[in-house]
């Protein structure tokens, strides 16, 4: 930087110098000078150098980002204070995500979250899990662990739909998903998830109709779920393993992909390189953690595993009987010690012997003191 000006003198603008400044300043030339406060006698004159010409520029271009960074903070607060005057029950991180996805445009971002409003509310949200069990059951998509910076890690190993699955199949596994994605994004700090994707290899060959992650309705309608009711809630997507077939296919396939959601979706090809994303105590067991966690329907709601999935009782078969509890024996107490022992019961009487039933002396000819009634006379022949 220049040197500081001597005393009694202003620093005056750039200047050519070799002139006397009024009132020291000289708004006509160029140049570095040092004038005296009344502008009638000059102190020092001289050329500007490299170093000093190159710093005075500098300083211009932070001044200039520093105006640009505080405009652009006072826009961004007055679009959520009219943000939260128009949406007063939205909590004030759904808001910001909201505006974030359409470049803070107040009317764009109240439009897309009043849409997103009612679908939840014809959706059913939040999501009861016991109608949608035995979809959870099935163990394809649970929430377990967290990133390195605190964020839910949701694993997607499989959609769980059969092969030519039906528009209602679709939208069942669909509302899985949808349920741990809201499951984790409030169970999070800023609202952002870390999502793994787990390949299988084996429905690599297959066609659309396949089950998985070859399956493209599934997909489809998943993200425009996600891209229209959860944005800027991802964190990082990690998809594993990404063999050269998935890379040339995500190399193409990124182009119509928006930059920012790009740079957030990482391949990963090794299981080392998982632990740049996940901490090696939260990653599960099966992808080289030491993560032993198992998914369960207990973790959704305690009891739902036994309540839906215990056979009923027919008749046929015994029934499980839960195991008494045994207590260690306990010395008796004063009083029962003090009480007599109960008098012991009586003896069993045997049972009677069964009498058998006697019908009536006149009630059949056999048994009856009356003979018998004669027999018929015959009947004489046919001719």
């Amino acid at each position: 930087p220049p040197p500081p000006p001597p005393p009694g003198a202003q620093w005056g603008p750039p200047q050519w110098g070799g002139y006397p400044a009024q009132q020291g300043r000289n708004e006509t030339m160029g140049g570095y000078g040092y004038y005296s406060m009344g502008g009638h006698q000059q102190a020092a004159r001289r050329r500007p150098t490299a170093e000093e010409r190159q710093w005075q520029q500098e300083q211009e271009q932070k001044r200039r980002e520093e105006e640009e960074r505080r405009r652009v903070e006072e826009e961004k607060a007055a679009a959520m204070r009219e943000m939260k005057l128009r949406f007063r029950a939205v909590d004030e991180g759904t808001i910001s995500r909201f505006l974030k996805a359409r470049k803070y445009e107040v009317e764009a971002a109240s439009q897309m979250l009043a849409a997103s409003l009612r679908w939840r509310r014809a959706y059913g949200c939040p999501i009861d899990p016991v109608p949608i069990a035995h979809q959870l059951a099935l163990g394809a998509i649970f929430e377990a662990g967290s990133d390195y910076d605190g964020h839910p890690v949701v694993y997607h190993f499989s959609s769980g739909l059969p092969p030519n699955p039906s528009p209602d199949q679709v939208a069942l596994a669909a509302r899985a998903a949808v349920y741990w994605m809201e499951r984790a994004t409030q169970r999070s700090k800023d609202g952002k998830v870390t999502v793994v994707v787990v390949r299988d290899l084996a429905l690599r060959g297959q066609q659309a109709g396949g089950s998985g992650l070859a399956n493209l309705r599934y997909p489809r309608h998943l993200a425009k779920i996600l891209e229209a009711n959860f944005p800027e809630s991802l964190k990082r997507a990690v998809v594993f393993p990404a063999d050269a077939w998935f890379a040339t296919l995500w190399k193409v396939a990124s182009r119509f992909v928006d930059g920012d959601t790009r740079a957030k979706i990482a391949l990963v090809s090794d299981r080392a390189e998982l632990l740049k994303y996940i901490p090696y105590n939260h990653l599960l067991h099966f992808l080289g953690g030491a993560n032993p966690y198992r998914f369960s329907l207990d973790d959704v709601v305690p009891g739902l595993q036994r309540r839906l999935f215990q056979p009923p009782n027919l008749g046929f078969f015994p029934q499980h009987q839960p195991r008494a509890l045994t207590y260690a024996p306990q010395p008796p107490s004063s009083q029962q010690q003090q009480q007599p022992p109960p008098p012991p019961p009586p003896p069993q009487q045997p049972p009677p012997p069964p009498q058998h039933w006697q019908p009536p002396a006149d009630s059949y000819p056999a048994y009856g003191s009356r003979p018998p009634p004669p027999p018929p006379p015959p009947r004489p022949p046919r001719s």
